[in-house]
């Protein structure tokens, strides 16, 4: 009966591909045949996946080119009850072929039309899909591109960035908020994908949507670096110069000692990966607008696209009215202190104390690796924003942010490539300006490294 039922399905999947008629008269029985072999008695019985997968193959073309069945299909199957929505149950499946013919209905259902994309994210039952999905991915990320697995994620990536094209990442972010979550998992997923996504702008996105994203993106980055900093601060307690001696000796890879009742967040490491790919993000937009302005590799319809970009960054502020610039340093600087360098083989375990209720060292029981690369991207980000821009270079010089600039003039092993990113910064604070100039001229070495590797310290310099 199992063999009998899927070659009907997919006889049936032949005969109403691009034949209007057809796909008027088969939709209700596909659809509640689709139904019936995903209840819960069927999910777990892998005989029935063959079925389910020519069943979706099977809806997927009967919506196909067929706007009038689009219209009546599409707002129902979103906006009913997650029981009784035959998409959920789809990807619920384990079956990862079930998966791919799901995704591909999903992709000719909001192809090209904003107001269809619009629908699934606005309602209930369809944010629940984009999470589901959303979940899977991140669950594949380390797997291997070969075989079903990456097939899933490549057409789950291409879904997403279908609704990036229809301009509804800044609604779709929104949506998948968390109550008392700074950045939910599904945020951090999006992200990621924009973050690829936008390695190469694409030709097709239009100016307005672009500049409309940075500012979303920028005023997202303002928000999670202001809870960065607030997070490091309770956890380092007073910024004294105690802390900053601290800061400079260190360089044990471990993270600063806390004050006595210093508490850790715990949503601390998650913030920091979501500011990584937001830097990320709106790294490779400047960068783009740079090529458009250079003229280099840039398509001929992106240079309209990208020229109001940086300035857009550069002049965002965040809700309590601080600059974007200045947020960037005063984030730069709380890191500085709560996370020393790395040298080459000379990380320790960390001495901070775990939250109450967590027992073991910070290094134990919590991870770490939202860190990674975060003081890297921040001051890359610094560096593209002040090329050839005084008015971003002087900004930087009033907060006092060029010795912050200097301080990260080091390796270290957990952020590759820093010192050069550092430099590179500096470099561009200081072309063209003479004030910057002068104020890195003013600053003297504390001491020098004497042949055991201990810091000796000169007299009558003064710490800055």
């Amino acid at each position: 009966m199992a063999h009998l039922t899927v070659s009907l399905a997919k006889f049936t999947r032949n005969l109403v591909a691009d034949v209007p008629s057809n796909q008027t008269h088969a939709l209700a029985q596909i659809r509640q045949l689709a139904y019936i072999h995903t209840s819960w008695t069927k999910e777990s019985d892998e005989s029935t996946f063959a079925i389910t997968r020519m069943l979706t193959q099977t809806l997927s073309n009967l919506v196909t080119g067929n706007e009038t069945i689009l219209e009546r299909f599409w707002p129902l199957h979103i906006q009913l009850p997650e029981e009784r929505s035959i998409l959920i149950r789809l990807l619920g499946l384990p079956d990862p072929r079930t998966t791919m013919s799901v995704l591909v209905l999903l992709m000719n259902c909001v192809h090209s039309s904003s107001e269809r994309g619009r629908v699934l994210i606005s309602a209930t039952m369809g944010v629940r899909i984009c999470v589901s999905i959303l979940d899977r991915l991140e669950s594949l990320l380390d797997l291997p591109e070969s075989g079903d697995d990456g097939k899933v994620f490549d057409l789950g990536y291409a879904f997403f960035s279908e609704l990036i094209e229809l301009g509804l990442f800044a609604e779709l972010y929104d949506r998948t908020s968390l109550q008392e979550e700074v950045v939910s998992p599904s945020q951090t997923t999006l992200l990621k994908l924009l973050d690829s996504y936008l390695q190469s702008v694409p030709s097709g996105l239009m100016d307005d949507r672009l500049h409309g994203l940075v500012t979303f993106l920028t005023s997202v980055l303002l928000f999670q670096a202001e809870h960065a900093q607030h997070a490091i601060q309770q956890a380092i307690g007073a910024t004294g110069p105690d802390v900053s001696r601290a800061s400079d000796e260190q360089g044990d890879g471990g993270i600063a000692p806390q004050k006595a009742d210093g508490a850790f967040d715990m949503q601390l490491p998650g913030i920091c990966a979501a500011l990584v790919l937001l830097s990320n993000c709106l790294s490779s937009i400047a960068l783009s607008e740079g090529e458009s302005e250079g003229g280099a590799r840039a398509a001929p319809n992106l240079v309209s696209l990208t020229l109001p970009c940086r300035t857009a960054i550069a002049g965002a502020r965040s809700s309590t009215g601080t600059g974007f610039v200045e947020c960037l340093l005063e984030t730069l600087r709380k890191l500085d202190l709560f996370l020393p360098r790395i040298g080459f083989g000379r990380a320790k375990p960390s001495n901070m104390r775990a939250p109450s209720g967590h027992g073991g060292a910070l290094g134990q029981s919590a991870d770490l690796t939202g860190f990674a690369y975060l003081k890297r991207d921040l001051v890359r980000l610094l560096g593209i924003l002040c090329h050839d821009n005084r008015a971003v270079q002087d900004r930087v010089r009033l907060c006092e942010g060029i010795p912050i600039v200097l301080n990260l003039c080091v390796i270290d092993e957990r952020n590759p490539y820093l010192r050069e990113h550092a430099l590179f910064a500096l470099r561009n604070l200081l072309q063209g300006n003479p004030e910057n100039q002068a104020v890195v001229d003013a600053i003297k070495p504390m001491g020098t490294w004497d042949a055991d590797g201990v810091l000796r310290g000169t007299s009558g310099a003064v710490r800055r």
